[in-house]
């Protein structure tokens, strides 16, 4: 590791070096000296002279105390890494978690009580003149432990710098995961109370609310995102409403990962005139870099940004999709822009494992039907030129279902109007199904609409 040099190797050294940086109130590089993902990699650490602190230790409010203790902690958690002990350093991450929480009660306090006397002296810190907003030089530290706690009590993740792994069996996940959930609901309650002048109070809510939603993204539970989505709309808004007046916008991270998983979820919801917003403002104020991070940011902004669009009733230009690399998603659009059904199904099946993972496979069914939609529309503007609104089922429509199948894998007739009803009610198609003349009849104006009516995923049973 290039710049492990940061480290002290024994943990009393390690201890001074965090207690020192507290008195600079630097905030960044206190964030790489407390950063388990990078520290526990460390080889030459000496673990010989280690002290374990006890669980049971009050936490007093003295800054002092709590940032040593918080730093036998952390020096505990790469302990305990080092030894694969996965379920021991959680229980320090939390301990250490719960220091800062303490830490930042006591500014709160304090804070609380200055604003009362109009008189406000912080005594522990001295403030650098470039962020007056004491104690918001905490902000990266606390979205840095948030992070970590969230890593270390989600199961079936050995990689700490890994955000999309699957999680497996364990008899100790349930308990650390509301353990960590828990203590990040704290932590927001606690962010509340500070001034809402403060940055901490702004941004941090974002950094708790994003460890939320990244943990029920892993687990697949997306209707517990709700309460905290409507929890984080009068802060966005205010966020928003500051940032558009100022002149030089400073484009948050916090809020910009945030969005990122609230298009996901408004994906989720079939809003996608909402999710499309803001996935168009992640992509647009997401570093734009050679930098591997940097780019697969903008990679995932776009992926999700074009399917919007697609589910919105447009389709992307191709040189953009090329210039950030997402050649699966150029195979998938060809043959949804050609109607050819049965090549979609064979590029669906090619890149299965790449759908699965960017967790977009229950898009699948939505993009199938407008590979039909583009089919049929083919049909009645190309080859039929509107000669007619009455399109015999099997002689014409059930044909072109099945071209270029199988025998053995062609559509019935029943699957057929099981289709059509499908994008009737959904509004891909003007018209109805004649069933006494066998027929889909379509309405001479505008028969095929660009805006459909997907059914919300989240509301269904």
């Amino acid at each position: 590791m290039a710049d492990d040099f940061i480290y002290s190797r024994t943990q009393s050294d390690f201890i001074d070096s965090i207690l020192d940086t507290v008195k600079q109130c630097d905030g960044d590089l206190l964030t790489e000296l407390l950063n388990v993902t990078r520290m526990y990699k460390v080889d030459d650490l000496d673990f010989n002279d280690y002290h374990e602190p006890n669980f049971e230790q009050q936490l007093i409010n003295d800054n002092d105390f709590l940032w040593r203790l918080l730093s036998q902690h952390h020096w505990s958690v790469c302990h305990y890494l080092h030894l694969n002990d996965i379920d021991r350093a959680f229980r320090h991450q939390s301990r250490k978690f719960s220091c800062l929480m303490s830490i930042l009660n006591g500014y709160s306090s304090r804070l609380a009580a200055a604003t009362a006397g109009d008189d406000y002296l912080d005594t522990d810190q001295t403030p650098q003149t470039s962020n007056n907003d004491e104690p918001s030089w905490i902000l990266p530290v606390f979205n840095r432990l948030a992070h970590e706690l969230r890593l270390l009590a989600l199961p079936g993740n050995d990689d700490m710098n890994n955000d999309d792994y699957e999680t497996s069996d364990n008899t100790n996940s349930n308990s650390t995961i509301q353990t960590c959930n828990s203590q990040l609901l704290q932590a927001l309650g606690a962010i509340q109370r500070f001034p809402s002048t403060t940055k901490l109070k702004k941004v941090g809510n974002f950094c708790i609310v994003n460890q939320m939603l990244k943990t029920y993204y892993a687990l697949h539970k997306f209707n517990l995102c709700t309460y905290f989505i409507r929890k984080s709309e009068g802060p966005l808004k205010q966020y928003m409403q500051e940032e558009n007046a100022q002149q030089e916008h400073r484009f948050s991270s916090y809020v910009i990962t945030y969005r990122y998983f609230l298009g996901k979820y408004l994906l989720l919801e079939h809003d996608y005139s909402s999710a499309c917003t803001h996935f168009d403002y992640v992509f647009t104020n997401c570093l734009d870099s050679n930098r591997s991070g940097s780019l697969k940011n903008k990679q995932q902004s776009l992926l999700y940004l074009v399917i919007v669009k697609m589910l919105h009733g447009s389709t992307p230009k191709m040189d953009i999709l090329e210039k950030y690399q997402l050649y699966e998603l150029i195979d998938l659009i060809e043959p949804i822009r050609m109607g050819s059904l049965k090549l979609f199904m064979d590029k669906i099946k090619q890149h299965e494992q790449f759908l699965f993972d960017t967790g977009l496979f229950f898009v699948i069914e939505n993009l199938k039907l407008i590979t039909i939609r583009n089919l049929f529309r083919m049909y009645v503007y190309q080859i039929d030129q509107q000669q007619t609104d009455k399109i015999p089922l099997e002689s014409i429509l059930l044909l072109l279902l099945n071209f270029g199948f199988d025998q053995e894998n062609y559509f019935k007739i029943n699957e057929l109007i099981d289709i059509l009803n499908s994008m009737i009610q959904k509004g891909m198609i003007k018209g109805y199904i004649s069933y006494k003349f066998r027929t889909l009849v379509v309405s001479r104006k505008d028969p095929f609409p660009k805006t459909f009516r997907f059914t919300s995923l989240l509301n269904s049973s």
